[in-house]
């Protein structure tokens, strides 16, 4: 089984979507898959919310509405006999990824921010781990700035996974935020609030 651990050095740089996006396209190469969302040590609405989006997916095998601790996905990758099963794991932002990329066995995809890149901290954590950094994902890159990056990031040799072009609709606020500044209450289908 591959465990395939997806990471952030800060909150809110599109980790759930880059592991939304891993694991359909495992899903459509016909791999087998699990999507998890492992938990943070206080509890963390985002990381709930995270969790039930997971679960709510039809391609995610493991129905787990709820984050998960690291015993209990190691436990995931015990129980799992096939050799092209993946699991794909959100870690929280800013967890101790080599830690987690050490007790699983998994390989390490680093999503960040263009504007909030630091490439010193990302080499630091690339020789870290070692071996099981797979690479970078870099989300909100201008597009006059692209290869540029892209240069920068192969001299250090940060390997790049894949560059997202900056896109000015999808920085808009989120509903949690837009509830939070007009003080409003979210109200669910099954009735909780």
């Amino acid at each position: 089984m591959l465990v395939l651990l997806v990471s952030s050095l800060r909150p809110l740089v599109g980790k759930t979507a880059v592991s939304v996006g891993i694991a359909q396209r495992l899903d459509h190469d016909g791999h087998p898959l699990t999507l998890a969302r492992l938990a943070t040590a206080e509890p963390d609405e985002g990381a709930q919310a995270d969790a039930r989006c997971f679960a709510s997916l039809p391609l995610s095998a493991d129905k787990r509405d709820h984050p998960l601790s690291l015993e209990e996905i190691a436990e995931l990758v015990k129980r799992t006999s096939s050799s092209d099963a993946v699991l794909v794991v959100e870690l929280p932002a800013g967890s101790p990824v080599g830690e987690a990329a050490r007790a699983l066995g998994g390989v390490v995809v680093l999503v960040e921010r263009s504007a909030d890149l630091t490439a010193g901290k990302v080499a630091a954590l690339q020789k870290e781990i070692g071996q099981g950094f797979a690479g970078l994902v870099l989300a909100a890159v201008p597009r006059a700035r692209t290869a540029a990056i892209a240069g920068t990031l192969a001299q250090k040799g940060i390997p790049i996974l894949a560059l997202l072009p900056e896109d000015r609709l999808l920085s808009s606020p989120s509903i949690g935020e837009m509830a939070e500044t007009l003080q409003a209450e979210t109200l669910f289908a099954d009735g909780r609030t």
